[in-house]
């Protein structure tokens, strides 16, 4: 029977209902609804994978493929293998889900792609860009099917330097779907944790030799002057459908692996495509506040030149991280704000790509990730026109306008997500207004101070607060008042 308010009592959140609420509000589909598209994908249950075969793509089911991914994650874009080579350098083959034989450009399910443009992660619920049936289904890359896939491939020399050749089509099938804790396990060799089985001996193996590989990668980066940010991911927990709390899940051996991993593939395609004939999509970051990053040279003694440079930026960074790595691993997140975030612009063929500052890449996409960006469809699908040397499916016009409605819906998206995990955390603190929470003030301005807690990692505004607190001090709070239909969390300081 369910619960039914006193007089006086506030009605907690049913979440499922707010996320789904939320995500249509913010103008996603859920779920299939025109005619058409539910035509296309009801015909589509009656073709196999030969039907999209043909005699240029290669067959490497046998490979020991490996999936590394959320643990309740069922959209699996893509799958890794790696092999020791003669010559002690490290073969990486990585294969991305060919979403577009199940969604061809300008078909009914296309426009619903390009609708969504993505797939948004709620927390309690994931709405994905694609149809459920294709989402998890016939596209992802799931454990004991064949999917078809683009091939790239990286050879890394042990010093991390990378080769890379052109990419391929192929046939491939996932042999081992791991989340980021089972690899860890793996990684670390604490099998006991695992249910006895539960993957072969080799699967260790091939994560050993991913790491190696990655961080080897990872370390030329470093050299080059990448920044290296540590970054945490909030995850809420729940019980059915009630949240029960919040936990700060930190980088581990494993999602620094996929990290580096996908660093170094879509660092491999944006080499590929800025070489060919066809406008393609980069990822760029460029300094958002270069003066700013003069004085904090010039604090440093150290010189930059009046004008952006991605190579003098990165030789500056390595000299901090070189002559004080402690102070440099405080001044990174300093750093990372004056370089500002991250875009997606189009490159017309033979021009020079846009930089990524915070990566030290003179050139970077994003491919990875098809079954749940728009951004990387599209890029999928001038990907593949390349490799088969066909003209660009999109003019350098449709790609801006395609660009910009991603980026659009990206926000839309993101602003859906910061909403439910805001709501999660005002659930957890409500009514415990007699506990005493260690936090960090965030923010000391003169609309007011707010604070993090330390656990549940929440946010709220300090009421009566006094002036002299500044960013970064360590204090004590009391929850003072709470309201999450209105999406706010006041806090008194304990003195």
């Amino acid at each position: 029977m369910r619960h039914q308010p006193n007089r006086g009592e506030r009605a907690r959140p049913h979440l499922r209902s707010i996320a789904r609420t939320k995500t249509i509000d913010a103008g996603f589909l859920l779920g299939v609804q025109q005619p058409d598209a539910k035509a296309q994908l009801a015909e589509q249950e009656s073709l196999s994978l030969e039907a999209f075969v043909d005699p240029g793509v290669r067959d490497l089911r046998d490979l020991q493929w490996i999936s590394i991914d959320e643990r309740a994650s069922r959209e699996l874009d893509q799958i890794s293998v790696a092999e020791v080579l003669a010559d002690r350098s490290t073969r990486l083959r990585v294969a991305i889900a060919d979403v577009d034989v199940w969604v061809p450009q300008g078909s009914p399910l296309d426009q619903h792609a390009a609708r969504n443009a993505t797939s948004v992660f709620t927390g309690i619920a994931s709405y994905p860009m694609l149809p459920e049936t294709l989402a998890v289904g016939r596209a992802s890359l799931n454990e004991g099917e064949d999917r078809l896939a683009l091939v790239v491939e990286l050879i890394v020399d042990p010093d991390g330097t990378i080769q890379s050749g052109a990419p391929y089509r192929a046939v491939v099938r996932n042999q081992a779907r791991l989340d980021y804790e089972e690899a860890e396990a793996l990684l670390a060799d604490e099998t006991a944790t695992l249910p006895a089985g539960s993957f072969s001996p080799g699967v260790g193996e091939q994560l050993r030799l991913h790491e190696a590989a990655v961080l080897a990668m990872r370390d030329r980066r470093l050299t080059d002057g990448a920044l290296d940010l540590v970054r945490a991911e909030v995850r809420p927990i729940y019980d059915n459908d009630r949240i029960v709390d919040l936990v700060v899940v930190p980088p581990n051996r494993a999602r620094t692996l996929i990290e580096q991993l996908m660093v170094g593939v879509n660092a491999a395609i944006a080499r590929f495509m800025s070489s060919s004939a066809l406008p393609w999509i980069a990822r760029s970051q460029g300094p958002r506040d270069w003066h700013g990053l003069l004085e904090l040279a010039a604090a440093n003694d150290y010189a930059l030149p009046d004008k952006p440079d991605r190579a003098a930026f990165g030789r500056f960074v390595q000299h901090l991280r070189t002559i004080d790595p402690q102070s440099f691993s405080q001044l990174q997140p300093a750093i990372a704000r004056l370089l500002g975030g991250t875009e997606d612009l189009v490159i017309q063929p033979g021009e020079d790509p846009p930089p990524h500052y915070g990566l030290a890449l003179n050139g970077y996409t994003r491919a990875t990730a098809p079954i749940r960006r728009y951004a990387d469809l599209l890029a999928l699908r001038l990907l593949k026109a390349a490799i088969a040397n066909q003209p660009a499916p999109y003019s350098v016009p449709e790609l801006d306008d395609l660009i910009e409605h991603y980026r659009e819906r990206g926000r839309a998206a993101d602003a859906v997500e910061r909403d439910m995990l805001k709501l999660y955390g005002i659930v957890l603190v409500e009514g415990r207004t007699s506990e005493v929470f260690e936090a960090t003030v965030t923010t000391a301005n003169d609309y007011g101070v707010w604070a993090r807690l330390d656990h549940p990692p929440v946010e709220g505004r300090l009421v009566r607060a006094t002036a002299d607190l500044v960013r970064g001090d360590r204090i004590r709070v009391r929850v003072a008042k709470t309201n999450w239909e209105r999406g706010f969390v006041d806090l008194t300081l304990v003195l």
